[in-house]
Protein backbone atom coordinates (compact mmCIF):
# COMPACT_ATOMS: atom_id res chain seq x y z
CA UNK A 1 0.00 0.00 0.00
CA UNK A 2 1.42 3.16 -1.30
CA UNK A 3 -0.73 6.49 -1.40
CA UNK A 4 1.97 8.99 -2.10
CA UNK A 5 4.76 7.52 -3.99
CA UNK A 6 4.00 7.28 -7.83
CA UNK A 7 7.41 5.97 -9.55
CA UNK A 8 6.04 6.33 -13.21
CA UNK A 9 5.46 10.34 -12.16
CA UNK A 10 7.80 12.27 -14.65
CA UNK A 11 10.45 14.31 -13.12
CA UNK A 12 11.94 15.97 -16.05
CA UNK A 13 11.78 16.11 -19.79
CA UNK A 14 14.04 16.19 -22.11
CA UNK A 15 13.75 16.67 -25.83
CA UNK A 16 10.64 15.15 -25.61
CA UNK A 17 11.67 12.27 -23.74
CA UNK A 18 10.32 11.82 -20.26
CA UNK A 19 12.58 11.26 -17.51
CA UNK A 20 11.30 8.96 -14.07
CA UNK A 21 13.07 8.85 -10.79
CA UNK A 22 13.74 5.14 -11.57
CA UNK A 23 15.80 6.06 -14.38
CA UNK A 24 18.36 7.99 -12.71
CA UNK A 25 18.48 5.71 -9.92
CA UNK A 26 21.53 3.80 -9.30
CA UNK A 27 21.65 1.28 -5.98
CA UNK A 28 22.96 2.67 -3.26
CA UNK A 29 25.99 0.84 -0.46
CA UNK A 30 23.68 0.93 2.02
CA UNK A 31 21.31 -0.84 0.80
CA UNK A 32 23.23 -3.94 1.27
CA UNK A 33 23.52 -3.13 5.04
CA UNK A 34 19.08 -2.20 5.24
CA UNK A 35 18.67 -5.57 3.87
CA UNK A 36 20.60 -7.44 6.28
CA UNK A 37 19.29 -5.92 9.52
CA UNK A 38 15.95 -6.27 8.15
CA UNK A 39 16.43 -9.70 7.60
CA UNK A 40 17.86 -10.10 10.65
CA UNK A 41 15.18 -8.64 12.90
CA UNK A 42 16.88 -7.99 15.75
CA UNK A 43 16.14 -4.10 15.52
CA UNK A 44 12.07 -3.41 15.33
CA UNK A 45 13.13 0.45 14.52
CA UNK A 46 15.42 1.07 11.53
CA UNK A 47 16.64 4.95 11.01
CA UNK A 48 17.96 6.09 7.78
CA UNK A 49 19.81 9.61 8.21
CA UNK A 50 20.98 11.83 5.94
CA UNK A 51 21.67 15.22 4.73
CA UNK A 52 19.08 16.64 2.42
CA UNK A 53 19.71 15.54 -0.96
CA UNK A 54 21.41 12.61 -0.69
CA UNK A 55 18.51 10.54 -1.54
CA UNK A 56 17.20 9.21 1.28
CA UNK A 57 13.36 8.53 -0.24
CA UNK A 58 14.28 7.32 -3.42
CA UNK A 59 16.32 4.81 -1.40
CA UNK A 60 13.33 4.43 0.44
CA UNK A 61 11.39 3.57 -2.04
CA UNK A 62 13.48 1.26 -3.45
CA UNK A 63 13.50 -0.90 -0.18
CA UNK A 64 9.95 -0.69 -0.71
CA UNK A 65 9.75 -1.98 -4.17
CA UNK A 66 12.35 -5.25 -3.44
CA UNK A 67 9.88 -5.97 -0.70
CA UNK A 68 6.87 -5.90 -2.27
CA UNK A 69 8.21 -8.11 -4.85
CA UNK A 70 8.10 -10.81 -2.20
CA UNK A 71 4.62 -10.49 -1.49
CA UNK A 72 4.09 -13.78 -0.05
CA UNK A 73 6.40 -13.33 2.74
CA UNK A 74 5.64 -9.82 3.13
CA UNK A 75 3.13 -6.84 3.49
CA UNK A 76 4.50 -3.44 2.66
CA UNK A 77 3.39 0.15 3.71
CA UNK A 78 4.72 3.49 2.58
CA UNK A 79 3.68 6.22 3.95
CA UNK A 80 5.19 10.04 4.07
CA UNK A 81 4.83 11.04 7.84
CA UNK A 82 2.09 13.91 7.31
CA UNK A 83 -0.15 10.84 6.73
CA UNK A 84 0.29 10.05 10.33
CA UNK A 85 -0.38 13.20 11.67
CA UNK A 86 -4.21 12.86 9.08
CA UNK A 87 -4.45 8.96 10.47
CA UNK A 88 -6.51 10.33 13.30
CA UNK A 89 -8.98 6.50 13.41
CA UNK A 90 -5.73 4.83 13.49
CA UNK A 91 -6.15 2.72 10.30
CA UNK A 92 -2.42 2.09 9.41
CA UNK A 93 -2.33 0.16 12.81
CA UNK A 94 -5.10 -1.62 12.27
CA UNK A 95 -3.87 -2.47 8.67
CA UNK A 96 -0.71 -3.71 10.28
CA UNK A 97 -2.46 -5.59 12.47
CA UNK A 98 -4.73 -7.01 10.13
CA UNK A 99 -1.34 -8.47 8.48
CA UNK A 100 0.23 -9.96 10.77
CA UNK A 101 -2.89 -11.88 11.63
CA UNK A 102 -2.33 -13.60 8.07
CA UNK A 103 0.95 -14.41 8.63
CA UNK A 104 2.64 -12.04 6.68
CA UNK A 105 5.86 -9.51 7.95
CA UNK A 106 4.20 -6.07 7.61
CA UNK A 107 7.15 -3.67 7.02
CA UNK A 108 6.38 0.15 7.35
CA UNK A 109 8.06 2.18 5.15
CA UNK A 110 8.11 5.98 6.78
CA UNK A 111 8.99 8.91 5.03
CA UNK A 112 10.78 12.08 6.17
CA UNK A 113 9.71 11.79 10.08
CA UNK A 114 11.91 14.40 10.66
CA UNK A 115 9.12 17.41 9.94
CA UNK A 116 7.13 16.11 12.44
CA UNK A 117 10.09 16.46 14.94
CA UNK A 118 9.57 20.12 15.20
CA UNK A 119 6.71 20.59 17.81
CA UNK A 120 5.90 19.11 20.62
CA UNK A 121 2.17 17.22 19.57
CA UNK A 122 3.63 16.17 16.23
CA UNK A 123 6.84 14.40 18.34
CA UNK A 124 4.50 12.68 20.54
CA UNK A 125 2.42 11.25 18.03
CA UNK A 126 4.92 10.21 16.24
CA UNK A 127 6.98 8.42 18.67
CA UNK A 128 3.09 6.66 19.82
CA UNK A 129 3.00 5.83 16.65
CA UNK A 130 6.27 3.69 15.84
CA UNK A 131 5.59 1.99 19.15
CA UNK A 132 2.27 0.95 17.90
CA UNK A 133 3.57 -0.30 14.50
CA UNK A 134 6.26 -2.13 16.67
CA UNK A 135 3.88 -3.29 19.18
CA UNK A 136 1.73 -5.25 16.28
CA UNK A 137 4.53 -6.81 14.55
CA UNK A 138 5.93 -4.39 12.04
CA UNK A 139 9.26 -3.36 11.41
CA UNK A 140 9.64 0.87 10.53
CA UNK A 141 11.92 1.83 8.25
CA UNK A 142 12.09 5.80 7.95
CA UNK A 143 13.91 8.58 6.60
CA UNK A 144 15.58 11.80 8.52
CA UNK A 145 17.51 14.38 8.14
CA UNK A 146 20.41 14.09 10.57
CA UNK A 147 19.62 16.79 13.61
CA UNK A 148 15.84 15.95 13.89
CA UNK A 149 16.28 12.00 13.26
CA UNK A 150 19.29 12.49 16.40
CA UNK A 151 16.29 13.46 18.72
CA UNK A 152 13.89 10.92 17.91
CA UNK A 153 16.75 8.67 18.23
CA UNK A 154 17.41 9.80 21.76
CA UNK A 155 13.16 9.58 22.19
CA UNK A 156 12.55 6.44 20.99
CA UNK A 157 16.28 4.22 21.57
CA UNK A 158 14.68 1.79 24.51
CA UNK A 159 12.32 0.26 21.18
CA UNK A 160 15.62 -1.42 19.94
CA UNK A 161 16.13 0.91 17.10
CA UNK A 162 19.24 1.05 14.79
CA UNK A 163 20.62 4.32 12.20
CA UNK A 164 21.86 3.87 9.33
CA UNK A 165 24.12 6.87 7.50
CA UNK A 166 23.09 7.78 3.95
CA UNK A 167 26.20 9.99 2.60
CA UNK A 168 27.02 11.76 -0.29
CA UNK A 169 27.97 9.11 -3.47
CA UNK A 170 31.00 7.43 -3.23
CA UNK A 171 33.63 7.23 -6.29
CA UNK A 172 31.48 4.07 -7.25
CA UNK A 173 28.23 5.55 -6.93
CA UNK A 174 29.05 8.55 -8.78
CA UNK A 175 30.56 6.58 -11.97
CA UNK A 176 27.17 4.66 -11.94
CA UNK A 177 25.47 7.98 -11.83
CA UNK A 178 27.14 9.93 -14.67
CA UNK A 179 26.07 7.10 -16.80
CA UNK A 180 22.38 6.77 -15.70
CA UNK A 181 22.11 10.75 -16.28
CA UNK A 182 24.18 11.02 -19.56
CA UNK A 183 21.86 7.76 -20.96
CA UNK A 184 18.16 9.84 -19.67
CA UNK A 185 19.31 13.22 -20.76
CA UNK A 186 21.25 12.37 -23.92
CA UNK A 187 19.18 9.45 -24.76
CA UNK A 188 18.75 11.18 -28.23
CA UNK A 189 22.21 11.49 -29.05
CA UNK A 190 23.85 8.17 -30.94
CA UNK A 191 25.82 5.76 -28.71
CA UNK A 192 29.06 7.15 -30.02
CA UNK A 193 28.53 10.96 -29.12
CA UNK A 194 26.52 9.54 -25.49
CA UNK A 195 29.80 7.90 -24.56
CA UNK A 196 32.17 10.90 -25.57
CA UNK A 197 29.76 13.07 -22.85
CA UNK A 198 30.23 10.55 -20.38
CA UNK A 199 33.67 10.57 -20.81
CA UNK A 200 33.38 14.90 -20.52
CA UNK A 201 31.34 14.63 -17.80
CA UNK A 202 33.39 12.48 -15.92
CA UNK A 203 36.70 15.09 -16.21
CA UNK A 204 35.01 18.04 -15.11
CA UNK A 205 34.00 16.35 -11.84
CA UNK A 206 37.23 15.01 -11.20
CA UNK A 207 39.03 18.18 -12.13
CA UNK A 208 36.35 20.95 -10.66
CA UNK A 209 36.04 20.99 -6.58
CA UNK A 210 32.68 22.82 -6.56
CA UNK A 211 31.10 20.65 -9.26
CA UNK A 212 32.76 17.72 -7.66
CA UNK A 213 30.75 18.23 -4.33
CA UNK A 214 27.63 19.80 -6.25
CA UNK A 215 27.39 15.75 -8.25
CA UNK A 216 28.08 13.50 -4.96
CA UNK A 217 24.36 14.67 -4.14
CA UNK A 218 21.71 12.77 -5.94
CA UNK A 219 19.63 15.82 -5.67
CA UNK A 220 22.01 18.87 -7.06
CA UNK A 221 23.31 15.95 -9.51
CA UNK A 222 19.74 15.76 -10.81
CA UNK A 223 19.10 19.60 -10.99
CA UNK A 224 22.39 20.49 -12.51
CA UNK A 225 21.48 18.23 -16.09
CA UNK A 226 17.83 19.67 -15.55
CA UNK A 227 19.53 23.11 -16.04
CA UNK A 228 22.61 22.32 -18.45
CA UNK A 229 21.72 19.43 -20.64
CA UNK A 230 22.65 19.04 -23.62
CA UNK A 231 25.49 22.10 -22.96
CA UNK A 232 28.78 21.91 -21.05
CA UNK A 233 28.41 21.87 -17.52
CA UNK A 234 30.27 24.55 -15.99
CA UNK A 235 33.62 23.79 -13.65
CA UNK A 236 32.76 26.16 -10.78
CA UNK A 237 29.11 25.98 -9.36
CA UNK A 238 28.27 25.72 -5.78
CA UNK A 239 24.47 24.45 -4.56
CA UNK A 240 23.30 27.42 -3.95
CA UNK A 241 23.96 28.99 -7.37
CA UNK A 242 22.63 25.85 -8.70
CA UNK A 243 19.42 26.69 -6.92
CA UNK A 244 19.56 30.51 -8.11
CA UNK A 245 20.01 28.83 -11.86
CA UNK A 246 17.09 26.60 -10.90
CA UNK A 247 14.60 29.08 -9.93
CA UNK A 248 15.80 31.62 -12.68
CA UNK A 249 15.61 28.99 -15.71
CA UNK A 250 12.49 27.06 -14.48
CA UNK A 251 10.41 29.37 -12.07
CA UNK A 252 10.52 33.15 -13.60
CA UNK A 253 10.89 31.68 -17.45
CA UNK A 254 10.85 28.15 -18.99
CA UNK A 255 13.88 27.04 -20.83
CA UNK A 256 13.03 23.69 -21.63
CA UNK A 257 13.33 22.32 -25.33
CA UNK A 258 10.37 23.58 -27.20
CA UNK A 259 8.95 20.07 -27.86
CA UNK A 260 9.13 19.90 -24.07
CA UNK A 261 6.75 22.68 -23.43
CA UNK A 262 2.72 21.31 -23.72
CA UNK A 263 1.40 25.02 -23.74
CA UNK A 264 3.68 27.53 -25.59
CA UNK A 265 2.09 30.41 -23.69
CA UNK A 266 3.75 28.76 -20.69
CA UNK A 267 6.68 29.46 -21.32
CA UNK A 268 6.93 32.97 -21.10
CA UNK A 269 5.23 33.13 -17.48
CA UNK A 270 7.50 34.46 -14.50
CA UNK A 271 5.74 32.02 -11.49
CA UNK A 272 8.56 33.56 -8.83
CA UNK A 273 5.31 35.34 -7.24
CA UNK A 274 3.43 32.25 -6.60
CA UNK A 275 6.24 30.05 -6.15
CA UNK A 276 7.22 31.93 -3.05
CA UNK A 277 3.73 32.69 -2.41
CA UNK A 278 3.65 28.81 -1.81
CA UNK A 279 6.72 28.48 0.19
CA UNK A 280 5.31 30.92 2.72
CA UNK A 281 2.17 29.17 2.91
CA UNK A 282 4.05 26.03 4.03
CA UNK A 283 6.19 28.16 6.55
CA UNK A 284 3.29 29.26 8.15
CA UNK A 285 1.35 26.12 8.59
CA UNK A 286 4.68 24.22 9.60
CA UNK A 287 4.81 21.55 7.08
CA UNK A 288 6.19 21.43 3.30
CA UNK A 289 3.04 20.06 2.13
CA UNK A 290 -0.38 22.59 1.96
CA UNK A 291 -3.80 20.61 0.88
CA UNK A 292 -5.33 20.98 -2.44
CA UNK A 293 -8.54 23.34 -0.31
CA UNK A 294 -6.63 25.69 1.53
CA UNK A 295 -4.31 26.59 -1.22
CA UNK A 296 -7.07 27.35 -3.43
CA UNK A 297 -8.60 29.34 -1.34
CA UNK A 298 -5.39 31.60 -0.66
CA UNK A 299 -4.76 31.45 -4.19
CA UNK A 300 -8.03 33.28 -4.52
CA UNK A 301 -7.84 35.64 -2.03
CA UNK A 302 -4.68 36.43 -3.57
CA UNK A 303 -5.74 36.71 -6.67
CA UNK A 304 -3.72 33.77 -8.49
CA UNK A 305 -4.84 32.31 -11.64
CA UNK A 306 -5.63 28.16 -10.97
CA UNK A 307 -4.08 27.11 -14.08
CA UNK A 308 -0.75 28.83 -12.72
CA UNK A 309 -0.57 26.51 -10.09
CA UNK A 310 -0.82 23.88 -12.81
CA UNK A 311 1.94 25.29 -14.82
CA UNK A 312 4.49 25.10 -11.77
CA UNK A 313 3.01 21.57 -11.58
CA UNK A 314 4.20 21.24 -15.03
CA UNK A 315 7.68 22.50 -14.81
CA UNK A 316 8.36 20.00 -12.32
CA UNK A 317 8.62 22.36 -9.92
CA UNK A 318 5.60 21.55 -7.56
CA UNK A 319 4.25 18.01 -7.30
CA UNK A 320 0.51 17.13 -6.83
CA UNK A 321 0.14 14.00 -4.89
CA UNK A 322 -3.08 11.38 -5.30
CA UNK A 323 -4.66 12.92 -2.34
CA UNK A 324 -4.26 16.40 -3.80
CA UNK A 325 -1.58 17.33 -1.78
CA UNK A 326 0.59 20.15 -2.94
CA UNK A 327 4.43 19.86 -2.14
CA UNK A 328 7.80 21.25 -3.86
CA UNK A 329 9.81 18.72 -6.22
CA UNK A 330 11.99 18.56 -3.07
CA UNK A 331 12.34 20.02 0.68
CA UNK A 332 15.16 22.06 -0.09
CA UNK A 333 13.47 23.74 -2.67
CA UNK A 334 10.42 24.67 -0.79
CA UNK A 335 13.27 26.18 1.80
CA UNK A 336 14.67 28.18 -1.18
CA UNK A 337 11.23 29.63 -2.41
CA UNK A 338 10.21 30.79 0.45
CA UNK A 339 13.69 32.44 1.50
CA UNK A 340 13.33 34.03 -1.82
CA UNK A 341 9.68 35.27 -1.36
CA UNK A 342 11.29 37.10 1.52
CA UNK A 343 13.85 38.35 -0.34
CA UNK A 344 11.90 39.62 -3.52
CA UNK A 345 8.49 39.72 -3.49
CA UNK A 346 6.50 43.11 -3.14
CA UNK A 347 3.52 43.95 -1.53
CA UNK A 348 0.43 42.15 -0.28
CA UNK A 349 3.16 38.84 -0.65
CA UNK A 350 5.65 40.12 1.37
CA UNK A 351 3.54 41.62 4.02
CA UNK A 352 2.60 37.83 4.13
CA UNK A 353 6.08 36.52 4.67
CA UNK A 354 6.62 39.26 7.33
CA UNK A 355 3.60 38.37 9.39
CA UNK A 356 4.58 34.90 8.99
CA UNK A 357 8.14 34.77 10.07
CA UNK A 358 7.21 37.25 12.93
CA UNK A 359 4.35 35.19 14.46
CA UNK A 360 3.69 36.05 17.96
CA UNK A 361 5.16 32.50 20.18
CA UNK A 362 7.55 31.85 16.89
CA UNK A 363 10.25 29.57 17.95
CA UNK A 364 13.32 28.25 16.77
CA UNK A 365 13.94 25.00 15.33
CA UNK A 366 15.13 22.90 12.53
CA UNK A 367 12.47 23.34 10.06
CA UNK A 368 13.03 27.15 9.75
CA UNK A 369 16.84 27.01 9.81
CA UNK A 370 16.97 25.86 6.22
CA UNK A 371 15.35 28.77 5.16
CA UNK A 372 17.30 31.23 7.38
CA UNK A 373 20.65 30.22 5.50
CA UNK A 374 18.70 30.76 2.23
CA UNK A 375 17.85 34.03 3.06
CA UNK A 376 20.88 35.48 4.25
CA UNK A 377 22.99 34.20 1.15
CA UNK A 378 20.56 36.61 -0.32
CA UNK A 379 21.09 39.35 1.87
CA UNK A 380 18.39 39.56 4.01
CA UNK A 381 18.10 40.11 7.64
CA UNK A 382 14.92 39.78 8.99
CA UNK A 383 13.87 37.34 11.66
CA UNK A 384 12.84 38.83 15.07
CA UNK A 385 16.33 38.92 17.42
CA UNK A 386 15.56 35.84 19.68
CA UNK A 387 15.28 33.83 16.88
CA UNK A 388 18.04 34.84 15.08
CA UNK A 389 20.36 34.54 17.79
CA UNK A 390 19.65 30.60 18.15
CA UNK A 391 19.57 30.24 14.45
CA UNK A 392 23.65 31.66 14.62
CA UNK A 393 24.27 29.23 17.37
CA UNK A 394 22.70 26.43 15.53
CA UNK A 395 24.85 27.39 12.30
CA UNK A 396 28.27 28.13 14.08
CA UNK A 397 28.12 24.48 15.00
CA UNK A 398 26.91 23.43 11.25
CA UNK A 399 30.29 21.44 9.48
CA UNK A 400 29.20 22.75 6.19
CA UNK A 401 30.87 25.71 4.04
CA UNK A 402 27.21 26.70 3.27
CA UNK A 403 26.48 27.39 6.99
CA UNK A 404 29.76 29.40 7.58
CA UNK A 405 29.14 31.49 4.81
CA UNK A 406 26.16 32.34 6.20
CA UNK A 407 27.74 33.26 9.52
CA UNK A 408 30.63 35.53 7.59
CA UNK A 409 27.27 37.29 5.82
CA UNK A 410 25.16 37.29 9.06
CA UNK A 411 28.28 39.27 10.55
CA UNK A 412 28.48 41.73 7.99
CA UNK A 413 24.89 42.13 8.20
CA UNK A 414 24.67 42.74 11.94
CA UNK A 415 27.95 44.96 11.54
CA UNK A 416 30.14 42.82 13.93
CA UNK A 417 33.74 44.09 14.58
CA UNK A 418 35.12 41.82 11.65
CA UNK A 419 36.49 43.03 8.52
CA UNK A 420 34.70 42.13 5.28
CA UNK A 421 38.29 41.93 3.73
CA UNK A 422 39.09 38.98 6.76
CA UNK A 423 35.98 37.69 6.41
CA UNK A 424 36.33 37.03 2.61
CA UNK A 425 39.71 35.72 2.88
CA UNK A 426 38.97 33.34 5.83
CA UNK A 427 35.96 31.88 3.35
CA UNK A 428 38.22 31.99 0.54
CA UNK A 429 40.34 29.74 2.20
CA UNK A 430 37.68 27.24 2.67
CA UNK A 431 35.19 27.23 -0.58
CA UNK A 432 36.44 30.65 -3.12
CA UNK A 433 32.46 30.79 -5.27
CA UNK A 434 31.02 30.82 -1.55
CA UNK A 435 33.19 33.84 -1.11
CA UNK A 436 31.56 35.26 -4.34
CA UNK A 437 28.09 34.86 -2.63
CA UNK A 438 28.89 37.16 -0.17
CA UNK A 439 30.51 40.02 -2.49
CA UNK A 440 27.58 39.53 -4.99
CA UNK A 441 25.01 40.30 -2.34
CA UNK A 442 26.74 43.09 -0.63
CA UNK A 443 24.67 45.45 -2.71
CA UNK A 444 21.31 43.79 -1.35
CA UNK A 445 22.53 43.53 1.94
CA UNK A 446 20.23 46.28 4.19
CA UNK A 447 22.59 47.18 6.46
CA UNK A 448 21.46 47.74 10.41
Amino acid sequence: SAVYYNEQQPIDVQKGETIRQQDLYITREIESELHGLIKAQKHRVLLILGHAGYGKTSTLCQLYKRYCSQGQRFCCFLLGALQLEEDVDDAWTTAVSDARKKGLQPLVFLDTVDILMHADASKRRLTAQIWQFQQNGAVVIATSRKEEGERLYTAIEHLGIKKAYLNKYNEVELLKAIKNHVACYYAYKPIKAATEDYQRIKNIVNRGKSVGDVCRSPLTFRILFSIYAPNNIPLHINAYELYTQYWERKVKTDHRDPVDIVVESEKYQDLSELAGFVGILMVREGQPSLSNRLIKAMMYHYAFKESALMTLVQRNILKLSKSGDYTFFHQTFFEYSAATAFSRQKGAIQALAHETFNAAGYQYNAFLLPIYEYALLQGQHFFPKTIETQMVYHLKHHPSVQAQTVIYLYTLLSQEPLSIYAMVQQLADQEKEYANIIIDNLGNAPLS
